[in-house]
């Protein structure tokens, strides 16, 4: 790991005007615990880069690890103000949710995926933050929004299988699979339907056991 870091640390200090050099460098530092550089670290990438989203996300991560709680405030504000990619966004909302910002954040969430109906992290991210606060119905009504625009997504339909474990309401799953198969008759939609079926043979197998 120290040779890696060291490795990193060289090529970011050759090529410091290059966003990615800190991009990469950045979590470096914190998987090697050395929190308190890479906050200092990503503090200065924010002046090297004030329009760069991820900068201002990494740096509100390396403080929460620090415990700046006012450096994280003022780190998701200025991020809050620049566009947000699909990934970038469900990193501010993990932020938001771990600051206590559990309402804000799912209010982003929503407000995103009512722009962009097709983003499955979204969809997805949304749908953990309903179920952590018991609007079971709610988070099943996202992932079934989800499963209607994007029907060939296997991660999408394993997401919503935990989540009709968890609801008690698998065969439906399973039946919605089929019924999606037959009317777009597409491989992978098969392929899904084999899946979640392989899955549920094998839980099965494990509750016989």
């Amino acid at each position: 790991r120290g040779e890696l870091l060291a490795l990193v640390d060289e090529l970011h200090q050759r090529h410091s005007h290059l966003w990615e050099s800190w991009s990469i460098l950045i979590p470096q530092l914190v998987r090697a615990d050395a929190v308190a550089r890479a906050a200092s670290v990503a503090e200065e990438a924010t002046k090297a880069f004030p329009g760069e989203t991820e900068a201002w996300l990494l740096l509100a991560e390396a403080l929460l690890f620090v415990g700046n709680d006012k450096g994280i405030d003022v780190a998701l504000t200025m991020a809050g103000r620049l566009p947000l990619d699909s990934e970038d966004c469900r990193r501010f909302c993990v932020l938001l949710d771990v600051r206590g910002e559990h309402r804000l954040a799912k209010t982003y969430l929503q407000q995103r995926l009512k722009q962009s109906p097709h983003e499955i992290e979204t969809s997805k991210h949304l749908a953990r933050l309903l179920f952590s606060d018991g609007s079971l119905d709610e988070a099943w009504s996202v992932l079934s929004d989800a499963l209607e625009s994007v029907s060939e997504d296997e991660d999408l339909w394993l997401f919503a299988d935990e989540a009709a474990r968890v609801l008690g309401d698998r065969d439906s799953l399973l039946h919605r699979a089929r019924s999606t198969a037959q009317m777009l008759n597409r491989s992978q939609c098969w392929v899904i339907v084999a899946m979640l079926e392989d899955e549920n043979d094998a839980r099965l197998t494990a509750i016989e056991c």
